[in-house]
């Protein structure tokens, strides 16, 4: 009876539910990104593919419009301390949703609370309103 010897390693090519590492966003890529989304509307039809290729560099169109949406939209109140009022609207939310036997929608959460993206609610509900027993 012969052994099968196992190979470690990365697989070669992509293969189903791998991502590639992600790489940091230099200074240069999110200014031509603000360039870009002003030069673009949001009503521009494949706006994130045209800005995707405009870039110039290896990035998608999905991380182009996450990086905006999330991070360097200029609506994005992050330094804004969280309201008691929007701390309702996410566990209200959290628990309607459990009621329904269904996960929250984060962007849900974040298209009723302006200036806060998904993940940033996902988190403080995770990190702080979930810890705290909420």
């Amino acid at each position: 009876m012969t052994k099968t010897k196992k190979v470690k390693g990365k697989p070669k090519g992509k293969t189903k539910g791998t991502r590639a590492p992600s790489k940091a966003w230099s200074r240069e890529e999110c200014h031509r990104l603000e360039q870009l989304v002003a030069k673009y509307p949001k009503k521009t039809q494949s706006r994130w593919r045209r800005i995707a290729v405009e870039m110039g560099t290896d990035r998608t169109a999905d991380q182009c419009s996450q990086k905006w949406n999330r991070v360097l939209d200029p609506t994005i109140r992050k330094k804004d301390p969280w309201r008691p009022a929007e701390d309702d609207i996410i566990l209200q939310h959290v628990r309607e949703s459990a009621a329904r036997g269904k996960r929250p929608s984060w962007a849900r959460l974040a298209a009723m609370l302006p200036g806060r993206p998904d993940t940033i609610i996902r988190y403080r509900y995770e990190q702080e309103l979930q810890a705290k027993g909420y």
